[in-house]
């Protein structure tokens, strides 16, 4: 008999243009139609549907109800699709959704489709020369695909995290609420049970890192700094967040297929201006901002008399009308990964096979709208890093089980859907079914890097002065998430929160110090074996106000070495950096050069602000350091710290960050 097998699991991560909405694109085969015609968005509705949007208004919603999948954005059943050149934006990006939920208007035709979750991609009501048009699907691809793109479907989760042996899943926890009522019968059980709220959390323990994926999810954003920057370039139209294609105002015929490209920002050989205007070698102005940030992506395929270009993944940010400028990842990229307000979200594509393989036998599952709300990264000396998602909070869930044996009857006008897997249900009755794409070996980015191992750590006071070095550490982010339960209105089986907030974050450190040479008890200096006890009793207090200073942390991690294009030698590496970088400072730029200084260039393993005591200005503070006599020696100490900031560098040949 076959069996499910964890070695049969894998689990596949991505970021969602909005919370819940999971970028997979399906390209359904065959439609159910009315009156042989495909209905439309309507002008009653929106003009355009952004990211994060949950029902649609169309003209026609005859033959269409409850239960049944609607394709959104599909001008053709029986061929790809391709922006024309008299298009402004494209209405190509196609997405499956479910209807829960039929709200007729008074037309007797027109109404809202509510949807089984948020849109993903960008749908415009009207366009220059098609609509975009809403079809019922009857069966989505059989074949089993082995290229990236059959009709329009891409499979738009695609990243491994690392490596892993445990997943916690984010399953729902049912609150299952009994309810006694007064009554003569009930023998004091409970009369009945009525259903609650649903919540989704699970946790990813354990990931050796293979590359900087999993590192910023728990802190904030990725801004990356690519060092091989050609002068190639192409102007494009505003882009928003969760678009693919990108309409260019000039030709597009030399980008190359599978090409690399930054976006929102140029670059020259040695700095990346980040809220600092420069003027580049190319004579391009830099203006990298919090409202235009540096964004880089692969470019798909250039069509539509190169017009048009569709880029691999979704993009994670709005940019204005500027210029494309073309990468070579072999150079080398950094990766500065820092803080803001409201994290990413992100989904979770778990796919199991049995143990004979066999695809009607798959038990997928899919989780919408994560937020990591602790995670913690540790390694020993000579030890690998690595980095545990200790809390991961969801909005939803959705998976490939449709039918169950049962009389339910929940979705029973549902039209029988023929699925990936070429299996035909009738009447899919289980909520949280969904028509998705599987995951092969052939759809997933495998890490085939080295991964990291701890190579030194010390700590410094203000003056750069060492008076510690680390032999093992524990850092712990906790962003307090608040999944949040509204009063509104809901349709289908969907009970999970409603939004999830980031409430304050914390930061916590645990660590054991090799303590240096032993002094003078006079020593006026700070790097000796007592040093450590009198940063414990001085609690950071280094002003003559006393105000709350603190000290430096800096972490650094080696894999090896690679070079670039120029014969130049870059250490393939993260830096975590305590305190961070200093966001409201606007002479800061970031250097993605060989570590030397170009103007007020902050660079990897020196990131650090000055420390000034006042509010928001604060570094490293230890709660705790008992010196305790063991067999160790030299003495080392195991100290708990607290502290306000952190950035983390990563320095690789890794031009995409999901």
């Amino acid at each position: 008999m076959a069996v499910l097998r964890p070695d049969q699991a894998q689990l596949t991560i991505m970021k969602e243009p909005s919370a819940g909405a999971d970028p997979d694109r399906v390209a359904p085969t065959s439609f159910v139609t009315s009156s042989g015609t495909p209905t439309s968005l309507d002008s009653t509705g929106p003009a355009v549907y952004l990211p994060g949007a949950t029902k649609v208004y169309v003209a026609n919603w005859a033959n269409k109800e409850a239960g049944d999948f609607i394709s959104i954005g599909t001008p053709t059943a029986s061929s790809l699709y391709n922006p024309t050149t008299a298009q402004t934006n494209s209405t190509t990006t196609q997405e499956v959704r479910r209807i829960e939920h039929v709200e007729k208007d008074n037309t007797g035709t027109k109404g809202w489709l509510h949807l089984d979750r948020p849109l993903a991609f960008r749908h415009e009501q009207a366009n220059t020369s098609i609509p975009t048009y809403v079809y019922k699907v009857l069966t989505v691809l059989t074949a089993d695909l082995t290229a990236d793109e059959i009709l329009g479907t891409v499979k738009g989760i695609p990243f491994v995290p690392g490596v892993y042996d445990t997943i916690d899943t984010p399953d729902p926890a049912m609150a299952l609420e009994p309810r006694y009522f007064l009554g003569q019968s009930s023998m004091r059980n409970f009369t009945s049970l009525y259903s609650g709220q649903h919540t989704y959390q699970g946790a990813l323990n354990g990931i050796i890192l293979l590359n900087g994926w999993p590192l910023r999810w728990g802190i904030g954003t990725e801004i990356p700094v690519p060092r091989g920057v050609t002068s190639s370039s192409v102007g494009h139209n505003a882009i928003k967040a969760g678009e693919v294609w990108v309409k260019c105002t000039g030709t597009a015929t030399t980008t190359p297929t599978g090409a690399a490209f930054t976006i929102g920002s140029t670059t020259s050989s040695h700095i990346y201006g980040w809220k600092t205007a420069y003027t580049m070698a190319n004579s391009d102005p830099t203006n990298v901002t919090a409202t235009d940030p540096p964004e880089v992506n692969t470019i798909k395929r250039v069509v539509a008399n190169s017009a048009w270009i569709e880029y691999k993944y979704p993009f994670k940010f709005d940019h204005a009308a500027g210029t494309i400028r073309y990468i070579t990842s072999t150079d080398g990229i950094t990766h500065y990964l820092v803080e803001q307000n409201d994290l990413d979200s992100m989904c979770w594509h778990l796919g199991m096979k049995d143990s004979t393989e066999t695809d009607t036998q798959r038990f997928d599952r899919r989780w919408l709208g994560g937020k990591v709300g602790a995670m913690s990264i540790l390694a020993e000396e000579g030890g690998l890093l690595t980095v545990n998602w200790d809390s991961v909070v969801f909005k939803d869930m959705i998976h490939n089980q449709p039918s169950h044996t049962s009389s339910v009857t929940r979705y029973a006008l549902a039209t029988a859907t023929t699925t990936d897997d070429g299996a035909t249900t009738a009447g899919q009755v289980m909520p949280g079914y969904a028509i998705m794409n599987k995951y092969d070996v052939a759809d997933i980015n495998l890490p085939t890097t080295e991964p990291y191992y701890f190579s030194g750590g010390s700590v410094k006071l203000i003056d750069g002065t060492e008076f510690a070095r680390v032999r093992g550490f524990n850092i712990a982010i906790n962003n307090n998430e608040d999944p949040r339960y509204y009063i509104g209105q809901r349709h289908g089986n969907h009970k999970g929160p409603s939004e999830i907030r980031e409430q304050r974050r914390e930061y916590s450190m645990t660590c054991t110090l090799a303590l240096p040479d032993t002094g003078s008890n006079s020593a006026m200096g700070v790097d000796k074996a007592t040093s450590l006890f009198k940063e414990l009793l001085l609690e950071g207090r280094y002003a003559a106000n006393g105000g709350h200073k603190g000290f430096n942390i800096s972490l650094k991690f080696v894999r090896g070495t690679f070079v670039d294009s120029g014969t130049v030698t870059w250490e393939d590496a993260i830096w975590i950096d305590i305190p961070g970088i200093d966001k409201s400072n606007l002479t800061n730029t970031l250097a993605g050069g060989d570590g030397s200084e170009d103007g007020n260039a902050v660079y990897p393993g020196s990131l650090s602000q000055a420390l000034s005591g006042t509010v928001n200005g604060g570094g490293a503070f230890i709660r705790g350091a008992p010196h305790t006599i063991t067999t160790d020696a030299p003495l080392q100490v195991a100290v708990d710290m607290v502290f306000r900031s952190m950035t983390i560098v990563v320095r690789d040949q890794e031009p995409y960050y999901p």
